[in-house]
């Protein structure tokens, strides 16, 4: 095609030109996109479990994130208990492989400090508690569970719908077991415990013992933050977040 004076010939170099400025609008609006996504997931897999950078950093020892992966934050805690020094004593969260009397977790811990037992009944929620007072835990937990019976025998007759019925009627049968919560019993799961850091990795190499968990001072934390792991928390933490009833 011959080229003119007024442009004519220019239209079509013109719209190629506008193709190609498209074409990288659309690859730059990808690439924002593309960037975003990830920000967002990053940003929900932190929340989510402290498994990100920010999460990871962020972990203290023995109050492991609610949704985190157990297997990942065993290891990781693992390995915090192997870079400590042997100077002087150290806090850590012990977590048993399965629940053990008071009395069992006393000889499995003679050799370190015990500040608190991490107990939990069936059919119950975990907490700490002193050392010695594994029996009035074990009280509240009776009365409260006969309690929560009570007002739910109560309930029954005045509603009429079948699945409210089905409901209150399971968790009945939840709270007949904790209701028999035995002090004497396998409770424990766990405890908060300050000793040197070779007495505390020499702890961790028992059959019995699932993670000896590095606070990451000589200062115990805060028992209302302390979890630990339970026998029965195996792909997730806080799943489930009671102890099964059976």
């Amino acid at each position: 095609m011959a080229s003119s004076p007024d442009g004519a010939a220019a239209e079509p170099r013109d719209a190629e030109l506008a193709a190609v400025v498209i074409r990288f609008l659309g690859a730059v609006i990808a690439l924002v996109v593309a960037a975003a996504v990830v920000a967002v997931a990053t940003r929900v897999e932190d929340d989510a479990g402290g498994e990100g950078a920010a999460g990871v950093a962020a972990e203290r020892g023995g109050e492991p994130a609610r949704g985190t992966a157990v297997a990942s934050y065993v290891d990781r805690r693992a390995g915090a208990l192997d870079a400590l020094g042997s100077g002087g004593p150290q806090a850590a969260v012990v977590s048993f492989g399965r629940y053990v009397t008071a009395d069992a977790a006393g000889d499995l811990l003679a050799d370190v400090s015990v500040r608190a037992l991490l107990v939990a009944a069936p059919g119950g929620a975990p907490g700490p508690v002193g050392p010695g007072g594994v029996e009035a835990w074990a009280a509240a937990e009776r009365e409260g569970a006969l309690a929560e019976i009570a007002e739910l025998e109560r309930l029954i007759p005045t509603t009429q719908d079948a699945a409210f019925v089905e409901q209150y009627r399971a968790d009945i049968e939840r709270l007949r077991v904790l209701a028999a919560a035995d002090a004497a019993g396998p409770v424990v799961f766990g405890a908060v415990v300050v000793g040197p850091a070779p007495t505390l990795r020499a702890l961790a190499r028992r059959p019995e013992v699932r993670l000896v968990d590095p606070a990451g001072s000589p200062s115990p934390p805060a028992l209302d933050r302390v979890s630990g792991l339970r026998p029965e928390e195996t792909v997730t933490v806080g799943d489930p977040p009671e102890r099964p009833a059976r």
